[in-house]
């Protein structure tokens, strides 16, 4: 949820936290008002630093809803690019402002997927989400976001990601290669940052275990595969139908 009558540039963001942070609560306090009024239903859970989820009644899934305000950034002011424009959340809890910059990720997910993995990499991406969901509903804790998981397929091999095209499997197999070669090297997987370079992917200890237990699933997934497919023996299972 945008406020679009209020917005800073990038220069002003810590001189001027005090009154954003005054203007971000009061719009938090109003979408929560305007969502009970509207999805009475619901779920509605303010408990949350930065957002307030919505959960049961019609919805099929969670929502999670962020007070915003437009920022003009450094790069946008020079460009004029609309991705490049960031927004202002607030954290309630500590309380601060945070920048973010949503519309530049989605950018370099979109134009890497589109023109350099065929579409491979938003098919990785959504078999990440199916992972976590999966792992949730067994009753573990992924402490990877799905802005993390899109981060983390960002930095994947593409062109083994492309050839989910004529073969769906390279996109599983890719997958899982890449999430057990971060597990294997993790001075590698420690220097990755996300796509809009605003911090490391892997910030916290948390993060690299759920990466272990994402990992170990993958290979599990696999084996099933494999298994479906005829390869049913210790001396053929480790053959895939598909090299990548």
């Amino acid at each position: 949820i945008l406020n679009k009558s209020h917005y800073r540039t990038e220069g002003y963001l810590g001189t001027l936290r005090h009154d954003d942070i005054k203007i971000l609560r009061e719009l938090r306090n109003a979408c929560t008002y305007e969502l009970r009024q509207a999805y009475p239903a619901v779920t509605i859970d303010t408990t949350g630093a930065k957002s307030i989820t919505l959960t049961g009644g019609s919805l099929p899934r969670d929502v999670d809803v962020v007070p915003s305000h437009w920022v003009e950034t450094y790069e946008y002011q020079q460009q004029k690019h609309l991705y490049l424009r960031g927004v202002n959340i607030l954290d309630n809890k500590t309380p601060t402002t945070l920048m973010n910059l949503p519309f530049k990720h989605i950018f370099y997910i979109d134009y890497k997927c589109k023109y350099y993995a065929d579409g491979g990499l938003k098919k990785s991406i959504r078999l990440c989400k199916t992972i976590k969901a999966d792992l949730v509903e067994e009753g573990k804790v992924i402490y990877l976001s799905s802005f993390d998981l899109a981060s983390i397929m960002y930095h994947s091999n593409l062109e083994n990601l492309k050839k989910g095209r004529t073969n769906a499997l390279a996109i599983v197999l890719e997958t899982k290669r890449f999430f057990d070669y971060l597990y294997h090297n993790p001075n590698y997987r420690n220097s990755l940052y996300t796509p809009d370079m605003t911090r490391k992917i892997f910030d916290s200890y948390q993060k690299e275990t759920s990466l272990t237990t994402m990992s170990i699933a993958l290979d599990k997934l696999v084996t099933e595969i494999r298994k479906d497919l005829g390869y049913l023996y210790d001396e053929t299972i480790g053959s895939y139908p598909l090299v990548i």
